[in-house]
């Protein structure tokens, strides 16, 4: 498998299909390409659908910085003690309001394994009769 330098530019349509590893960001200001994902959701998608053939350190941006999601890594090709996927929060936050009663989570781990997350605030929104977390 080829392995994707995070440093060089690309293109999004050259990544598609190529494991990753490397230094990347999520910032919701920005679109998802080169090594910027817009969303959680965008970065879980690629690393379940490609997987990874290296570490990959994720810093998301933001000062404070909320991002509405709800999230679910499942098993991710290729990681292991060695490949791991880091996310740095930078103190920024992941929140979600459900009123699923069969999905409650704002960040679920479903077979996902050597994950670390670092200064991520995870709120679960869920407050009145009907709402989860």
């Amino acid at each position: 498998m080829a392995k994707v330098d995070a440093q060089a530019p690309a293109q999004k349509s050259q990544l598609d299909n190529t494991p990753i590893s490397g230094q990347f960001t999520i910032n919701q200001n920005e679109p998802t390409g080169g090594i910027n994902f817009n969303s959680f959701n965008d970065l879980k998608d690629r690393l379940v659908a490609t997987g990874v053939n290296g570490p990959v350190m994720v810093d998301v941006v933001g000062n404070n910085a909320v991002y509405e999601e709800q999230l679910t890594f499942l098993s991710v090709p290729g990681a292991s003690q060695t490949n791991t996927i880091t996310i740095n929060g930078n103190g920024n936050i992941l929140q979600f309001l459900s009123t699923n009663s069969n999905e409650r989570a704002t960040l679920k781990l479903n077979g996902a394994k050597f994950f670390t997350f670092n200064n991520l605030i995870i709120k679960a929104l869920g407050e009145l009769s009907g709402e989860y977390g």
